[in-house]
């Protein structure tokens, strides 16, 4: 009549096995993360977060920009854009690109 029982080394892996499984069922699933608020500052309270806000300390909703370079007049160096810092626009001579005219 021939053995029938399993081998030992078998019989080992499938009862690891087993347990490893059981264990594994048994773990409790972690909680999922609670949401985040992000939190996005706006100085001004133009609806424009400061971080691309021009003129951070005061709301520009509707202040005039006339240059048109997305930069409101009230916080613009060279509101005009002549190329001349509106500091020293009444020094005659442009600047240079690049450059920045001090007298």
């Amino acid at each position: 009549m021939a053995n029938l029982s399993p081998h030992p080394v078998l019989l080992g892996a499938l009862t690891t096995l087993l347990a490893m499984l059981l264990l594994a069922a048994a773990r409790p699933v972690a909680a999922p993360l609670p949401p985040v608020a992000v939190v996005v500052a706006d100085s001004d309270a133009d609806g424009v977060p400061d971080l691309y806000d021009a003129c951070p300390g005061s709301a520009n909703i509707g202040t005039p920009d006339q240059d048109g370079d997305g930069v409101v007049d009230r916080c613009d160096l060279d509101a005009d854009g002549d190329g001349r810092l509106d500091r020293f626009a009444s020094i005659e001579t442009p600047l240079t690109p690049g450059r920045v005219a001090l007298r």
